[in-house]
């Protein structure tokens, strides 16, 4: 779009680089600053995520990643991009902030030292007998409730466990309700679409307002509209007729953010979860399951062929591969 600000960064040799853009745009950038043709590149952390670069000077203008301070680790690894060899011999550093306090080299293997802090989706992985006094009392209550089997649970990777016992005792105490909303297999209709998100955001959701969701309208509104016209063109084109956007910058940038963030990776990880324990309780009680494999592979590869999504893991743009 013309009025995007990449768009006039570029042509005045900046560039931004973030974990919201498209690979293929950000592949592009980062060939354009490696030749020379940008002078100047804008980073979040994502500097640090595999990013090569033939940075000479790099200024570290801030000392968060999101709200978090980050450590002296992470501070190294960020200033240790100034300079490549045979390119740049000397890199220069500029620290617009204190640099973190160094920390003594202690080494936290939570799976070991089960501190208090060591989440119950690690826990749940270890065998019984590796399981300290206080992380099996942590645990009791997963093994003594019966509404999601602990297998169910384990395949749920990354969803707290707790969060999922209560799903499952929502769906169990109203089954008769949720028989037809959640029993639906392929492609969903709206509002078992709606029951879905709900379930998700009020359940599994850990933060509100995540990437950007910060409602169960919100998010059955953009997954619906981008069912019903699955192109990444007529989204960004619909949001930017929204009145609420302040500028066309918001409205491209907020999709390209919903289409990373929520369409591969939020979405197909809850969903899943929620299909796992939907079988598992419809089942156990003598009723047909649903079954989400479909609609989550196709939210997962935005509503295109896999083959798209993987070339453009590698950077070919969807609006090439896609002709």
């Amino acid at each position: 779009h013309p009025d995007w600000t990449l768009t006039k960064l570029l042509d005045n040799g900046f560039a931004v680089h973030h974990g919201s853009l498209p690979r293929s745009i950000a592949y592009h950038i980062l060939r354009k600053f490696n030749d020379g043709s940008i002078r100047f590149l804008f980073c979040t952390s994502t500097i640090i995520e595999g990013v090569n670069t033939t940075a000479k000077n790099i200024i570290i203008y801030d000392n968060k990643i999101a709200t978090k301070k980050f450590d002296q680790f992470t501070f190294n690894n960020i200033k240790g991009r100034a300079g490549r060899m045979f390119k740049h011999f000397v890199g220069h550093v500029y620290v617009l902030h204190p640099e973190p306090d160094p920390e003594l080299p202690i080494v936290d293997i939570p799976s070991i030292t089960q501190s208090e802090n060591t989440p119950e989706s690690l826990l749940i992985h270890l065998d019984r007998a590796d399981l300290s006094e206080h992380s099996l009392e942590q645990l009791r209550y997963l093994h003594a409730q019966d509404y999601v089997p602990m297998e169910v649970i384990k395949q749920n990777n990354g969803v707290d466990p707790r969060n999922q016992v209560d799903l499952a005792a929502e769906i169990t105490s109203k089954i008769e309700h949720y028989k037809q909303l959640l029993s639906w297999r392929g492609f969903p209709s709206s509002p078992q679409l709606h029951e879905a998100c709900r379930l998700i955001f009020i359940h599994l959701m850990k933060e509100k307002g995540r990437d950007g969701i910060i409602s169960v309208k919100q998010m059955h509104f953009m997954i619906s509209r981008f069912y019903k016209t699955p192109s990444i063109r007529g989204l960004i084109q619909e949001e930017l007729s929204n009145p609420y956007n302040k500028s066309p910058t918001d409205a491209i940038e907020g999709v390209l953010k919903f289409l990373r963030q929520w369409c591969e990776f939020h979405l197909p990880r809850y969903l899943g979860a929620l299909d796992r324990i939907q079988k598992s309780i419809f089942e156990k009680n003598g009723y047909e399951s649903g079954d989400y494999t479909p609609f989550i592979s196709a939210v997962r590869h935005l509503f295109m062929h896999p083959a798209v999504t993987v070339l453009e893991e590698y950077g070919m743009p969807y609006s090439l591969t896609q002709q």
